[in-house]
């Protein structure tokens, strides 16, 4: 009667295995399937509606212009003032002072994290790139035809 029990306690050893085996491996999946989503959205960082504010572009502790964006469905409108900036020889803005005027807002479109922005002042259109790296703190690059491919970013601040 032993030897039977002992029989079947072994024959059970591999099923009971397989079935700790299984329930782990279905665990393991149920906690990285969980985990994805979490990763994912912390990398997918941050929303449309954080563009929303009033920017402040800064040099060396100064404003020197002011970003104006307000949502408008999935558009934004606004506008910014006029600066003037300067580089130096290696490329660098050297300068960055504020200037009379402003360029309305035109256009925008959201791709991925980087809001590119379309201003017009007059007849002249600049294209912006605005990259936020936290919901208070923006990286703003000029783009188009004639602007250097190494033109610095600016620093902006979200004041509102």
């Amino acid at each position: 009667m032993a030897n039977s029990n002992s029989k079947n306690c072994f024959a059970r050893a591999p099923l009971t295995v397989l079935l700790a085996s299984a329930a782990l491996l279905l665990g393991c999946c149920a906690a990285i399937t969980r985990a994805h989503p979490v990763q994912a959205a912390s990398n997918a960082g941050f929303e449309a509606a954080d563009f929303a504010g009033t920017w402040n572009w800064m040099f060396e502790g100064k404003v020197f212009a002011t970003m104006i964006l307000e949502r408008k469905g999935d558009q934004f409108t606004g506008s910014i003032t006029n600066g003037t900036i300067e580089l130096d020889s290696e490329g660098k803005i050297a300068s960055a002072t504020p200037a009379p005027g402003s360029a309305e807002i035109v256009k925008t479109s959201l791709e991925g994290e980087t809001l590119h922005v379309v201003s017009k002042d007059g007849d002249e259109t600049t294209e912006w790139l605005v990259t936020l790296k936290s919901p208070q703190e923006a990286e703003v690059r000029v783009t188009g035809p004639g602007v250097p491919a190494n033109f610095p970013p600016i620093h902006a601040e979200k004041v509102k």
